[in-house]
């Protein structure tokens, strides 16, 4: 599992950043009941670049320099707790190293979950569409099969509204150019037209 971060921090001449990074990780795998060397703890940190910032000097006399650090953690997929463990990285880290920054960028995780989420809500879509086009192509039986919204209020949004040749090339209807918040409204028809009165 690899998961990406940019660490903006103050570096004054007693900050060994990755020693702070391995100590840190060392402490929340094993407060989650993981077993790793030392060794194998400090492979999974691995350093992409650093941008130094200028030297300055704070209100009590002190030297340090703003230092931005790109580096990614690989957790072996046998680590237990994983999210858990990526949760109280970033929090410890935080809490360890003053007027720090934090920012995650790749993360297997969340991809994972992103997609297993895209997966049910295409499978719940899916069946949406099936029971909406059941019930129209009954109510509607002697119409087009393409235009099934023709006296709905509720259309497509899309700016170029799906055409016949696009719809049956596809093997679609108009249900599937629907937004999710688009289908509560369906059969409601559209305010009358004083011309058409």
């Amino acid at each position: 599992m690899m998961f990406e971060f940019l660490l903006s921090y103050r570096h004054i001449s007693s900050t060994e950043i990755r020693t702070t990074l391995v100590e840190v990780l060392t402490r929340v795998l094993e407060d989650n009941f993981n077993e790793f060397s030392s060794d194998e703890v400090e492979k999974m940190i691995l350093f992409s670049y650093q941008r130094l910032g200028k030297e300055e000097t704070d209100d009590a006399g002190n030297n340090y320099q703003n230092i931005i650090l790109g580096f990614t953690l690989e957790l072996p997929d046998e680590t237990e707790e994983a999210q858990t463990t990526l949760d109280e990285f970033t929090e410890t880290l935080l809490d360890t190293i003053s007027n720090s920054h934090i920012v995650k960028f790749e993360d297997s995780l969340l991809v994972a979950d992103l997609t297993r989420w895209a997966d049910e809500i295409f499978t719940l879509e899916m069946k949406l569409r099936r029971v909406l086009t059941l019930i129209y192509f009954h109510a509607y039986q002697d119409s087009d099969p393409y235009e099934l919204l023709k006296d709905e209020k509720e259309q497509p949004m899309a700016k170029d509204k799906p055409d016949r040749k696009q719809m049956k090339t596809a093997v679609d209807n108009q249900f599937f150019h629907l937004t999710f918040s688009q289908y509560v409204n369906l059969n409601t028809r559209p305010d009358p037209k004083i011309g058409d009165l």
